[in-house]
């Protein structure tokens, strides 16, 4: 559903980590006030965190909760197959199988969404070399050595374990991305004020003067979205995602899975294999082409780090303005989609975990 960094393991190690995870989250989806202070209202609460972000500290708890909730995903997903009588080995199969996104990254992209917007630490930026993810060849689903008969009946079963799951999961997409949508309208208005514009204007004359062209340098946005395209040029990736989901798919908070659960779009989803690759040298695997990208990769992203810095802290305080009167205005519909969350974890556990 979310932002995961690594792929989540399942079975006693799952449970283990929602044992911790799950009950900070509850906790955060139940702390409510009417106060104006959206850092102190939502900073906690991983539902807010992932619809509408306003801060860094609401960005990572976002993407925990958004990680717990694809971690019930699979595990719900590999205990229907299961229970269909197909063993581990089986199980596993079926989900890699489940690969809407054929591409393996770096980590990076949601980063990269978040620096369009100015919720991004710069200093980290400036020490990892990475503002955008670096998208390698399609990835293999590998490890498919069934039985020709036992795979013919798994690719019909896992279909029908995944609706299942995603009929769990469907209305806290269908609400959450409801509210999402809400909320980029008011990230837009952020955006178009004179202000920030004023402050555009000050980052665009920073990256011309560092060579990018004019087409990159109207926004934040704009920014990122070349760099993109810089760095997976060749790749098949932008065919890819525009194949999927068209301009509309960089519209909003568009995620790249390690498993295959709903993003805010409610149902674009998919697995993957996020790879960190080193950078400089080149690793196992690695073409000198890879190389260059990543470099790339690092020369623009230092640009970001050094034009963007007002617009970034602009952006930041401007943002958490606007969710306190975002949170006021909506209240009951925030509380409505907590509750949500909650309903949707208890009912991925029962499927996971059910005998």
């Amino acid at each position: 559903m979310t932002r995961p960094r690594s792929l989540p393991a399942r079975g006693p190690l799952a449970r283990a980590l929602l044992a911790v995870s799950v009950p900070a989250l509850l906790a955060g989806c139940g702390v409510f006030s009417r106060s104006t202070n959206a850092g102190t209202l939502q900073a906690d609460t991983g539902v807010v965190g992932y619809y509408l972000p306003a801060t860094l500290a609401q960005i990572a708890s976002g993407r925990t909760f958004g990680q717990t909730i694809s971690t019930l995903q699979r595990e719900a997903f590999e205990a229907c197959i299961g229970r269909l009588g197909f063993d581990q080995q089986a199980q596993a199969v079926a989900f890699r199988m489940l690969n809407f996104m054929p591409f393996g990254g770096q980590n990076g992209w949601v980063q990269a969404q978040e620096a369009g917007l100015g919720l991004v630490n710069l200093a980290t930026v400036s020490r990892s070399g990475m503002l955008v993810p670096i998208f390698a060849s399609p990835v293999s689903v590998g490890g498919t050595r069934l039985p020709s008969a036992e795979m013919r009946a798994l690719q019909i079963d896992q279909w029908r374990c995944w609706r299942q799951v995603r009929a769990l999961t469907a209305p806290l997409d269908r609400e959450g991305f409801a509210l999402f949508q809400r909320w980029y309208s008011a990230e837009t208005r952020v955006l178009e004020s004179a202000p920030v514009q004023a402050a555009d204007h000050t980052f665009s004359t920073c990256v011309l003067k560092q060579g990018a062209p004019r087409t990159a340098a109207g926004s934040l946005r704009q920014f990122v979205a070349w760099i993109e395209q810089v760095v997976n040029r060749g790749t098949g990736f932008q065919k890819f995602i525009g194949g999927v989901g068209g301009p509309v798919a960089f519209t909003g908070p568009v995620v790249v899975q390690v498993t295959p659960a709903a993003g805010p779009g409610g149902g674009f989803s998919g697995s993957g294999s996020a790879t960190a690759v080193s950078r400089g040298r080149p690793g196992p695997g690695q073409s000198s082409a890879a190389v260059a990208r990543q470099h790339a990769d690092a020369q623009w992203s230092a640009v970001f780090v050094r034009c963007a810095g007002p617009l970034v802290a602009m952006l930041q305080a401007q943002l958490l303005i606007k969710q306190g009167v975002f949170m006021q205005a909506h209240f009951q519909q925030v509380a409505a989609l907590e509750q949500r969350a909650r309903t949707t974890m208890t009912r991925l556990e029962r499927m996971a975990w059910a005998t």
